[in-house]
């Protein structure tokens, strides 16, 4: 008789209870699937996050540059009307005054505008964080 043959007694093989170690190394295995998972997502949603704070810092970042190119029209138009204003003492030199100060009102416009979304922007991925939280907190309610 083989040992096989005398494990089996003619019968099926008979398997050992699973020890408490092959449960233990199951169960981690198990748990640092779902913490892969858990980080992975993390790192999209941090990507999206990401993503929506870059859009809106590019928007202020041209608002800022609009307000620098009417700017130095304004700054262009207001030099050549004192020029002018001051030469020759006439309306023309008038007219361009007024244009320039309108231009410069446009510009101090854009700049409180940039300025005001500037004050919103905030880069941090607060709902990234949260959920990370909530997975710590998890994952300790898991391993206890």
């Amino acid at each position: 008789m083989t040992l096989a043959e005398a494990r089996t007694n003619g019968r099926r093989p008979v398997r050992d209870a699973p020890s408490p170690e092959t449960e233990i190394g199951a169960l981690l295995g198990e748990l640092s699937e779902e913490a892969a998972l858990l980080v992975r997502q993390e790192v999209a949603l941090a990507k999206a996050e990401i993503k929506e704070s870059t859009q809106h810092a590019t928007g202020v970042g041209a608002g800022f540059g609009a307000a620098a190119l009417v700017g130095y029209l304004a700054l262009a138009v207001l030099a050549v009307a004192a020029g002018l204003g001051l030469a020759e003492l006439m309306p023309a030199g008038l007219a361009f005054l007024i244009v320039g100060l309108v231009l410069a009102l446009g510009a101090g416009i854009a700049f409180m505008v940039g300025k005001k979304n500037l004050k919103a922007l905030n880069p941090v991925p607060h709902k990234t964080i949260e959920t990370l939280k909530e997975d710590f907190s998890w994952l300790r309610a898991r391993m206890s």
